[in-house]
Formats: C-alpha cells, sequence, structure tokens
C-alpha cells in the first residue's frame, strides 16, 4: 500500500511542475538562443524563467543549463546583478555534470563582462581567463577570444598595469588582423586610443581612435566626438571645431539624444574657457532641452518596463488559476482512487492478519529454541576453554608446586640462613638451575592457537612492533584476565614496575583514559 502512496505521490508532484508544455518550453528556448545570436535585446523574455523550471523537473539537464544561463543573461541585462549570479551559477553546476565545456566558456565570458560592470576588476580577470582557456580550443569562437583579450587589457588598464594592459591589447589587435574583423579592429582600435590617451601620448592616441573611425562607421558619431575631446586636450581648436560638428552631425541624424546632450555640453564648457559667455549659454540651453528629452524617454521606458512586467503577472495569474483548476480535478479522481485502494487493502489485510500471526508465533518458537541451543553452546565452549587455558598458564609456571614447597619448607621464609630469595630457591627446586628462564615464546605460540585469544595475540604482534617483550607479555595476560598481582609473581616483577609498564603501553598504543586495555585491543582489530 506504501508504494502505491509514493505513486500518487509523485505523479501529484509531476502534474504540478507540468505548468507548461514541453513544445512551449522548447520553443521559448529557441527563441532566446535567435535573439541573442541576432545581438536582439532579451531582457523582458521573462518567460525563459517558467521554461527553466520546466526543464529542471523534466530532469533535463542540457536543457536546464542553457535556460539557466539565459535566466542569468535576463537578470544581467535588467541590472539584477545577485540573481543573474545565482542563475550563472546553476548554469555552471549543470554544464559541468553534463561536461558541455563550450556552455561553461560562454557562463564564465559573461560573468566576467558582469564583474566588469561592477567594478569587480580581480573576480573578473579571473572569470575571463577561466573562458579564455575553453575558447582557444575552438577558433570559430574567434571574435569571443578578442572580446576577452580586450576586457582583460581594460580590466589591467584600470588598475594601471600598463604593460600587463597592452599585451592584451596587442594580441586582441593580432587576432582581429588575423581574421579581418572589421568590427573586432574597430573597438581594439578604439581601446589602444584610451590606452595611449592614459599614458600621455596623444598623437598615437589620435592615430588608433581615426583608425577606429575608418573601420566602423556605424558608431563613428561617438568615435568623432572623442576625437575632438584628444584635440581639445591638445589645444588645437580647429580640429576640436571640426571633429565636434562631424559627431553633432551624425548623432542627430541618429536621434542619439544623450550623445547630443554630451557634445552641447561639451561646447558649452569650451565657450566659456574661451569668454564667450552669450555662445555657451545658447550651447546650454541646447543641452538641457536634449538632457530632458533624453529623461522622457527613460521615463517612457521604464513605465513600458513596468507594463511588461504587470502583464506579465496577470498572465501568470491566470495560468495559475488554470492549473489549480485542473489540480482540483485531478485531486478529487486521486482521493477516490485511494479510498478504494484503502478500502480493498484493508480487506485483503483483514484476511490474512490472523495466518500472518501465527506464522510468525511459530517462527519466533523456533527461533527462541535455537537461540537457546546456540548460547547454551557457546557457554560450553567458553568454560571449557577458560578452563583449558588458566590449567596451561599453571602447569607452565608449576604455581602450585611452589605454593606447596612454601608451606612445607617454613625455613624459606627466614633469609639469614639463604643467601637466595624464597623465589630464587623455589625456582631452583623446580627447574634445577636459577639461570633457565622460563620459555615464554614457546608458551605463548601454544596459547596462539587457543581460539578464545589467538586473535587477540596474533594483532598485537602484528599492529604493535612499538611493544617490547615484557610489554607483550603483559599485554597477553592482561587479555586472559589475569590481576597486575598475578602478573608480577609470573614475570617476576614487581607489582609497581607492572603498572609503570601498563602506563607506557596505554601511551604507546593511545588508549583512551577510560578504556582498559582489554578492551580496547579486543575492540580495535578482533571485532573490526
Amino acid at each position: 500500500m506504501r508504494r502505491y502512496i509514493v505513486f500518487f505521490l509523485v505523479l501529484i508532484s509531476f502534474y504540478a511542475c507540468n505548468s507548461i508544455s514541453e513544445k512551449r518550453a522548447d520553443e521559448i528556448l529557441q527563441s532566446m538562443e535567435e535573439k541573442d545570436g541576432n545581438y536582439q535585446d532579451i531582457s523582458s523574455d521573462t518567460l525563459i524563467f517558467e521554461a527553466q523550471k520546466y526543464f529542471t523537473a523534466k530532469n533535463n539537464l542540457p536543457k536546464a543549463a542553457l535556460a539557466s544561463f539565459y535566466c542569468g543573461r535576463v537578470y544581467q541585462e535588467q541590472d539584477q546583478f545577485d540573481k543573474a549570479m545565482e542563475a550563472y551559477m546553476e548554469a555552471e553546476t549543470l554544464a559541468k555534470k553534463i561536461e558541455d565545456d563550450e556552455l561553461l566558456g560562454t557562463i564564465y565570458f559573461f560573468t566576467g563582462k558582469m564583474y566588469y560592470k561592477q567594478l569587480f576588476n580581480t573576480q573578473c580577470i579571473e572569470k575571463l581567463k577561466l573562458s579564455l582557456a575553453i575558447t582557444k580550443k575552438d577558433s570559430a569562437h574567434y571574435s569571443r577570444e578578442i572580446a576577452i583579450y580586450t576586457l582583460l587589457g581594460s580590466n589591467y588598464l584600470i588598475q594601471n598595469e600598463n604593460d600587463s594592459c597592452f599585451i592584451y591589447y596587442d594580441k586582441a589587435l593580432q587576432l582581429a588582423n588575423l581574421y579581418k574583423d572589421s568590427v573586432s579592429l574597430s573597438i581594439v582600435n578604439e581601446n589602444l586610443s584610451v590606452f595611449y590617451q592614459e599614458i600621455g601620448d596623444l598623437n598615437t592616441a589620435k592615430n588608433y581612435l581615426q583608425e577606429s573611425i575608418e573601420l566602423n562607421k556605424d558608431k563613428s558619431d561617438r568615435l568623432y566626438f572623442n576625437l575632438a575631446k584628444l584635440f581639445d586636450e591638445a589645444n588645437v581648436k580647429d580640429s576640436v571645431i571640426y571633429y565636434t560638428k562631424i559627431a553633432l552631425d551624425l548623432a542627430e541624424k541618429e536621434n542619439n539624444n544623450l550623445l547630443i546632450s554630451t557634445i552641447y555640453n561639451f561646447l558649452s564648457q569650451a565657450e566659456t574657457e574661451d569668454g564667450n559667455y552669450k555662445k555657451a549659454l545658447d550651447y546650454k540651453d541646447r543641452y538641457t532641452y536634449y538632457i530632458a528629452t533624453v529623461l522622457n524617454e527613460k521615463r517612457n521606458n521604464d513605465i513600458l518596463v513596468v507594463e511588461n512586467k504587470y502583464n506579465y503577472v496577470q498572465t501568470q495569474n491566470k495560468n495559475n488559476q488554470l492549473l489549480i483548476e485542473r489540480q482540483y480535478i485531478f485531486l478529487s479522481i486521486l482521493g477516490l482512487g485511494l479510498f478504494i485502494i484503502v478500502i480493498g487493502f484493508y480487506a485483503y489485510w483483514k484476511i490474512n492478519s490472523q495466518r500472518i500471526h501465527l506464522l510468525n508465533m511459530e517462527k519466533t518458537s523456533l527461533e527462541s529454541e535455537q537461540q537457546i541451543r546456540s548460547l547454551t553452546s557457546m557457554a560450553e565452549s567458553y568454560n571449557v576453554t577458560e578452563k583449558s587455558l588458566r590449567t596451561a598458564v599453571l602447569s607452565h609456571f608449576d604455581i602450585s608446586k611452589k605454593i606447596a614447597l612454601l608451606k612445607e619448607d617454613g625455613q624459606l621464609n627466614d633469609r639469614s640462613q639463604y643467601k637466595k630469595s624464597p623465589l630464587e630457591r623455589i625456582n631452583d627446586i623446580i627447574y634445577g638451575n636459577r639461570k633457565k628462564k622460563y620459555n615464554w615464546e614457546v608458551f605463548f605460540d601454544s596459547i596462539s592457537t587457543n581460539t578464545l585469544y589467538k586473535d587477540t595475540i596474533e594483532n598485537i604482534n602484528v599492529h604493535y612492533p612499538m611493544l617490547d617483550s615484557l610489554e607483550r607479555q603483559i599485554c597477553y595476560l592482561t587479555c586472559m584476565d589475569f590481576s597486575n598481582s598475578e602478573i608480577s609473581v609470573l614475570l617476576e616483577c614487581a607489582l609497581n614496575t607492572i603498572e609503570q609498564k601498563k602506563t607506557n603501553i596505554r601511551k604507546k598504543l593511545n588508549v583512551p583514559n577510560r578504556t582498559n586495555i582489554k578492551t580496547y585491543l579486543a575492540t580495535k582489530y578482533v571485532n573490526n
């Protein structure tokens, strides 16, 4: 029953996300690509947001990546840079998943341009270089490569790094000459003119600007005006008037009111400096007229943008209303279907519940019986193993013989009659030679075959080579549950020595403060 419920919930989610059709989403994305390729304005094409949601819900990664990129482009054109960056980051993540290097290069390029507009020069340079590394692989994108070199040069010019600026401008110029791209050549020459103007070489700046004018007739009004300003800096009045008049005529033909107002403001300032106040006032009046025209155009444009947004919101509201109605019908049918399914499952469960209960009781009984047998067998095995282990240790040291000798020979307690200690005397009696030590290696080799402790002894030998022989013996006996007092007698060491050795063992093995050595060794490797 749970699987059916999950299935129906997935259907609801799918239905809710499907606010536009696949065909419509494809049309929106295709329209954006065509407009972008033709350098048309895309700032009001907000339907791409719906297309992006559709492709993301459908898990169509290639189209979702491209749609996210165009969402960033729209936000960037609207100067909503924070939202643009979020969209670009989403597009970048998806492009990396599908390994679309061409889209990645495009994303980095427009992200760099956005940083340049915000005067974040360091971030701009970083993104442009990432784009350049991808763009250089394909000669078909040479125009973008030229644009990247030009933008990099402009960034370094802003940072007063003239050497780096000239290097990138020169690369852009060489590439534009190689492909004979007149538009790019015009832009690069204009930027080189600005560069030489900044370093004070006005003659070279004028030459590059004149070259830019020859190559780009479409935007020559602005270029002529820049040339006039260059001659103004050089204090060549005749050339200033000549090129300003050309720029003004071209701007009036193009109805470029912003440039016209700027030119009249420039002329007003020039006449004021020359003392021609009447002419200066006349130019100032014309500047005021054209700047007012520009402001009216901007106001009208803002009103148009608001209207477009309002119309878009209205359309969205209508779509949402239709979607809610469709969802209401769908949920009603779904609710009825779920009710029927629940009734069917309840009847099925009622019929089989008693049978399942009886089977579970029988299974539990069998498992309990098996567990009891297993635990009994394990307990018997453990007792036998423990008993045999203790017997082996006592047999090895023959502790019972030592104790018997101590009881029978009371004079052993009187050290004045013997040069040797009682323990030395006992060893002499048992082994016949005090120099003969306990053969620990033989003993622990035999113990290592014991099922209960063989893994612990093997892991101590393998994983802790930093322990010396006595420390390893102490670890063995500790894991066999011998106390410190018993270990001190068995190893013929003082109790303080055993305790000090255990402290050293804890340090070498990094045993936690509240964990005993046996537990640490048992859980460190055996359980793993």
